[in-house]
């Protein structure tokens, strides 16, 4: 049995959208231009594909919400790694909290590794070394937080790095939802 392409799910009229694809570009620029667009739309990070440069692929697209960022990821397997020295280039701090969608994927951060399936969601801080494991296709929704809000609201937050949240939870599930609604809201 085949599986289904993974897809974007957002709708193509919605404001405010940036979106991004390897699609167009040569087998062997694929990564690298990868690699820019995390850096450049999340945090400065290594990005390794874990198949061959020629089979890789990703798309992502990303919308601003308010003081906050709410990405859909679709792409195929690598390592993203937060170095010391990549962390030398950001000043402002943001918690990422990724929501699982498809395939699977390891958030390792702080001493402590979360390994997430479908449904499932983990945070993690952007002044901190990290590392992102996807085998495999997969498909996420990310938000990025800046720090300072989201301790207001959790100030033990940063307790709570490379855990997972089990997305058979309630709470999973409605933060979930509500990522997905801000693709569909102007």
């Amino acid at each position: 049995m085949t599986q289904a392409p993974l897809s974007l799910t957002q709708p193509a009229a919605c404001a405010g959208l940036i979106e991004v694809s390897t699609e167009a570009h040569r087998n062997r620029d694929k990564v690298a231009f990868w690699a820019d667009m995390v850096c450049q739309h999340f945090v400065p990070a290594e990005c390794n594909a874990v198949a061959a440069p020629q089979r890789f692929h990703g798309a992502m697209a990303l919308r601003q919400m308010g003081r906050a960022n709410v990405a859909q990821i679709v792409a195929g397997g690598q390592q993203v790694i937060r170095t010391a020295h990549l962390m030398a280039k950001a000043s402002d701090e943001y918690f990422l909290v990724n929501i699982q969608r498809a395939g699977r994927s390891g958030l390792a951060q702080d001493g402590r590794e979360a390994r997430l399936e479908p449904g499932d969601m983990a945070l993690f801080s952007s002044t901190r070394k990290f590392q992102l494991s996807f085998d495999g296709d997969f498909a996420q929704t990310v938000l990025t937080v800046p720090a300072h809000e989201l301790r207001q609201l959790i100030p033990d937050v940063d307790a709570l790095t490379a855990t997972t949240l089990d997305g058979r939870r309630a709470a999973a599930g409605l933060f979930g939802q509500i990522a997905d609604h801000c693709f569909r809201t102007d």
